[in-house]
């Protein structure tokens, strides 16, 4: 269950789904037991959940992360021999630094410099202040950066979907409000309004929260021990009062689901998160930090801050076989990219034999994989 070569299984690309199911809530809908595999369609949902279950959804939004520059002038300042107009230049957002500055990975950071001027507009321009090999952190003049995205950018497809217009616009859910992510929880976008007007219906609770999606969701275990891995880190936002939610919840004996792996990272992050911040009392949110050691904080959390009644906190939480989840009961996600963190997350809430047969049956059953494919229903087991 720790090698890499664990997490690899064979696919046809006719498996890949390059679109989403019309509607969305017709997706299939794969439901394990322990000893039994039931196929369901995700319209089917609000059946397979009590009022013992509340729901947790991600709102984030995603970025029109990828711009085009054409026929910019880069300025190099000091260096006007160095200064040059470039034909074309692919730039892809990867998080907000603040309000006037952004990180972008970009594949020309050998031909500019620290100080260099971009050119967007006569209204617009962009200055590097830090670069590396692999990234650019620049400052925005003339516009908002979000703004600049909204107005020139494309939403970044995953690279094994061929881009249209089309499905760029099916790449958003219809719970995404805070923009700030480069990839969807794609689980998510298999909800319609029909699948949460029943769901109401049937008085199960829902709440929200923020988990801006990093571009290393994509980025394939590079380790051939998966405990050796240095994940990615991922952005969180979350209220003040999240641990009182929670607290509130799992008093009231209610199942945590969890729809998609980054809200599962994020709500496993809570209880690292408690116990770094210090918090202490006499109820359930602190026995979320029970056995957990400052050490394995460091381990799960970059950094965290409070601001404006918000947390906001880097997590680089791994949550793999033999990880003890503290909160999350039930999750519901996609068919996952070999190699990926996201299948050993599936790994280690249900099993690693369990993930294998349930793989199995998906693809002897023809479902459909990855972002625009269909879905799973997991109990804790």
């Amino acid at each position: 269950m720790y090698k890499l070569s664990d997490y690899q299984y064979e696919l046809g690309s006719g498996y890949i789904a390059q679109t989403p199911a019309v509607p969305a809530d017709s997706s299939k809908l794969l439901v394990p037991s322990w000893n039994s595999i039931y196929d369901y369609h995700f319209r089917d949902l609000p059946k397979l959940l009590t009022k013992k279950d509340v729901l947790f959804f991600n709102d984030t939004k995603v970025v029109r992360a990828r711009v085009l520059l054409e026929d910019v002038f880069v300025e190099i300042p000091h260096h006007q021999s160095a200064s040059r107009t470039v034909d074309t230049w692919e730039v892809f957002f990867l998080r907000l630094v603040d309000s006037h500055r952004f990180e972008w990975l970009v594949t020309l950071t050998k031909r500019i410099r620290k100080g260099a001027i971009i050119h967007f507009s006569k209204a617009v321009k962009l200055t590097v202040e830090e670069l590396t090999e692999k990234w650019v952190i620049f400052r925005i003049d003339g516009v908002n950066p979000l703004t600049f995205f909204d107005r020139y950018g494309h939403l970044p497809l995953p690279p094994y979907i061929s881009h249209t217009p089309e499905k760029e616009e099916c790449y958003q859910t219809i719970f995404a409000q805070h923009i700030g992510s480069v990839a969807a929880p794609t689980a998510s976008l298999h909800f319609t309004d029909e699948v949460i007007n029943e769901l109401e219906s049937k008085k199960i609770r829902s709440h929200y929260l923020t988990l801006h999606v990093g571009l290393g969701t994509f980025k394939p275990v590079d380790t051939e021990d998966i405990r050796d891995y240095k994940i990615h880190e991922e952005t969180m936002v979350l209220d003040e009062a999240i641990f009182e939610t929670i607290a509130f919840e799992k008093k009231q004996k209610k199942n945590i689901i969890a729809t998609w792996t980054t809200v599962a990272r994020t709500i496993e992050t809570l209880a690292y998160l408690r116990k770094i911040m210090g918090k202490s009392g006499n109820d359930y949110r602190d026995t979320l930090t029970k056995d957990i050691t400052m050490d394995q904080c460091k381990i799960s959390i970059l950094s965290w801050k409070q601001e404006w009644k918000k947390i906001v906190c880097e997590t680089k939480i791994f949550i793999y076989p033999w990880f003890e989840r503290k909160v999350v009961d039930g999750l519901i996600t996609n068919f996952h990219l070999p190699w990926s963190t996201l299948l050993m997350l599936v790994a280690s809430f249900i099993g690693y034999d369990h993930m294998v047969k349930i793989y199995k049956h998906a693809i002897k059953n023809l479902y459909r994989f990855f972002s625009f494919g269909d879905a799973m229903f997991l109990r804790k087991m």
